[in-house]
């Protein structure tokens, strides 16, 4: 009897693990009914290389708060091609204003402006610097070039000396000559373009 009864429980020992081999076994993950249900994953949007999306931030909220939405939009140029923008008139280095300070400096004290034949080159060594330099500084910190620079002196001299009654009795030729200017052709062309008028048409005082 007894080896009838071990015969049958080996039996159905049997049954169950061929039973198991076949079927697998699933497990089911426990779930609280209190909780959420968690929203699927979104789906990969695809971009094209042509549109640049700046990075998404994400934020997990915790337990009890209200989720947080981040949106993003597409970098895009403001400007369009056919736009151009205008570039800024250009400044003095800081460490070029000492210069433009010192050149005005000599023009005020020595006047070598009414010396006829002054170039660019011997401004330069008067200052104790080099031609490209004060270009620069006459260009960028005074917006105008070498020649332009002295002539407005001299055409200022002129203006004065125009109207100075006890100089009344110069030519324009002498007032040309006396302001730096090295003819009377130079002296009319410069005015002209400096002031809009001709040396002629100041008034001059009587003397």
């Amino acid at each position: 009897m007894a080896c009838y009864l071990l015969i049958c429980y080996l039996s159905v020992v049997g049954l169950q693990a061929n039973y198991a081999a076949v079927v697998p076994l699933r497990f089911e993950p426990e779930t609280d009914p209190n909780l959420p249900l968690k929203s699927p994953a979104p789906a990969l949007q695809r971009v094209t290389p042509s549109e640049v999306v700046a990075p998404t931030l994400i934020i997990v909220p915790a337990p009890g708060e209200a989720e947080l939405a981040v949106t993003t939009t597409p970098v895009t140029d403001s400007l369009s091609t056919s736009e151009t923008l205008t570039p800024a008139a250009p400044t003095l280095a800081p460490e070029l204003q000492p210069w433009r300070e010192k050149l005005l400096r000599l023009m005020a004290e020595e006047q070598p402006w009414l010396e006829p034949e002054l170039t660019l080159a011997e401004l330069a060594h008067r200052l104790r610097t080099n031609t490209s330099l004060l270009s620069h500084v006459i260009n960028t910190g005074c917006g105008q070039n070498f020649n332009d620079f002295v002539n407005s002196y001299r055409v200022v001299e002129a203006e004065r000396k125009l109207q100075d009654p006890r100089l009344a009795h110069y030519s324009l030729v002498g007032i040309a000559l006396e302001c730096g200017f090295n003819s009377k052709s130079t002296f009319n062309r410069v005015f002209k373009k400096l002031t809009g008028r001709t040396p002629g048409e100041v008034g001059r005082s009587k003397s």
